[in-house]
Order: structure tokens, then C-alpha cells, then sequence
């Protein structure tokens, strides 16, 4: 199996692998990324700031792999850097085309045989005998509603350009609130941000209470669990960086049979 995976010119990983040496060789081909970093302190002498502009860091470690979401893969082509994918499930796909009516059957030749056997009649009149007229019209399509446009690409521009911008708080890990910049290392903030994306995307559309629902419903409720330091970015910190503290929750293998 590692002879055909190595071997093919482009390779997808779409999660749900335990395999630590596998995912290692993975996150190896992910490769890092590099960032800046900036320290400050401060003393009775004032505040010092210092920089660190080449820092480097995998960008994916072996249990983010392992705990990778579902709808996202990794892609690996031949001369190209590895790429995140959000899959999209054939149900949420555009609508299959209906097909139209088979073709008009092919008249077959006749002769003075054939004639003589069928009692004087053409072939494909004794055939269509009792089978009624054949319908030449064909069945006019569905109106299919097109889907309205999205107004950001993805969830990471939602993030950038909306959320962040327009969602801000102080951040204090002492006071108990937090936030990871490379929010999307985190499996449940990846699905909690895509979902407030969506939620946003749906209800923009409402010109009377829409942005107000989201506000209420979605927003307040999903970012007051990102930014609690008890929550998936438990560790990280804006001026640390993504410092992953948690473990899968522990599951026992149920009995067989049972689901």
C-alpha cells in the first residue's frame, strides 16, 4: 500500500487515521510555515519590544492529522505544495440534469420476406401493435433555483475580513478568555467558524431580522466557546501562538453488533 500511495502523482488524506508513523511522513510533507514573532516586557527602566521575524513551525503536527474534521482533505501533487480541500458531498452538490427521452428507434429495411412472414405488414408496424404512440416530446426540464452567490470565498476570509474585524474583545488569558491565530489547527474551531459562516451567508439574505438572528443565535453563542480559556484553544495564546494542550476525549472500542 505505501508502494502505490508513493507512487501516485496526486494524493488526498481525508482524515480518520491512527497510524502515528504515517501521519508523521504526512506532516512532513505539509511542511512549515514561517512567521513572525514579537516579545515585549516591561520593567521599571520602560518597555522593551523584540522581534523575531524568521520563526518556523510545522504547520500541521501529528494529531492535528490524526483529528483531522471532516470535510476538509490534504492534497499532494507532483510539484506543487500540499493543499487543504473542503470536500463537498455529492447530496449538496448542483442537482443532476434530468435525462431526456430515448432516441427514435431505427426503421428496419423491408423486404419481400419479410412482408411474406408478417401477412403483408412492415416489421415495426406489427411490433408497435398495442404498444400506443410513442410521446416525441420531451419532458421540459426543472426550474432549477440557482444557489445565491457566496459573498466571502471561504470560511478563512470570513474570518479575516468579517469576523475578526467586526468581533473584537480584549483578550486576558489570566481574566479567561483566549485566542488562537492559527485557529484553523483546531478541528472544533475549524467546525465552529464554518458554521457561523454559513449561519452568516444564509441569513444576510433576511433584509428585516437576519443579522440580528445570527448575532443571537450563532455568533455570540459559538465565539463565547472559542474564546473561553477553557475551550479548544486552551494553551494558545495571540502573543504565544498555537500551543495545542488537548487530547482526543477517551473512547472505549464498543461491543460488536451493537450499532
Amino acid at each position: 500500500m505505501r508502494k502505490l500511495w508513493s507512487a501516485a502523482n496526486i494524493k488526498v488524506y481525508g482524515g480518520g487515521v491512527a497510524e502515528a508513523e504515517f501521519l508523521g511522513e504526512l506532516a512532513q510533507l505539509v511542511g512549515e510555515y514561517r512567521y513572525s514573532n514579537t516579545t515585549r516586557s516591561s520593567s521599571r527602566q520602560g518597555i522593551s519590544t523584540s522581534h523575531d521575524h524568521d520563526r518556523k513551525e510545522r504547520t500541521l503536527d501529528v494529531s492535528d492529522l490524526a483529528a483531522f474534521p471532516r470535510g476538509r482533505a490534504i492534497m499532494f501533487a507532483s510539484g506543487a505544495p500540499a493543499a487543504l480541500l473542503e470536500t463537498v458531498p455529492w447530496m449538496n452538490g448542483p442537482p443532476l440534469r434530468r435525462c431526456g427521452p430515448p432516441s427514435q428507434p431505427t426503421t428496419p429495411p423491408t423486404s419481400p420476406q419479410l412482408l411474406k412472414a408478417t401477412g403483408g405488414q412492415p416489421l415495426e408496424r406489427r411490433m408497435s401493435e398495442g404498444l400506443g404512440e410513442w410521446d416525441d416530446e420531451p419532458e421540459a426540464p426543472e426550474p432549477v433555483e440557482d444557489a445565491p452567490e457566496l459573498f466571502y470565498a471561504n470560511v478563512a476570509e470570513f474570518v479575516a475580513k468579517k469576523l475578526a474585524v467586526t468581533y473584537r474583545r480584549q483578550i486576558n488569558v489570566q481574566g479567561g478568555s483566549t485566542w488562537c491565530p492559527q485557529w484553523w489547527k483546531h478541528a472544533e474551531a475549524i467546525s465552529r467558524l464554518e458554521a457561523l459562516w454559513r449561519a452568516w451567508e444564509h441569513l444576510r439574505l433576511d433584509g428585516t431580522t437576519g443579522i440580528s438572528v445570527w448575532w443571537r443565535d450563532h455568533a455570540d453563542h459559538h465565539m463565547s466557546v472559542l474564546l473561553s480559556a477553557d475551550g479548544p484553544f486552551r494553551g494558545c495564546s495571540p502573543d504565544d501562538g498555537h500551543r495545542a494542550k488537548l487530547t482526543p476525549l477517551p473512547c472505549d472500542e464498543p461491543p460488536g453488533g451493537l450499532f
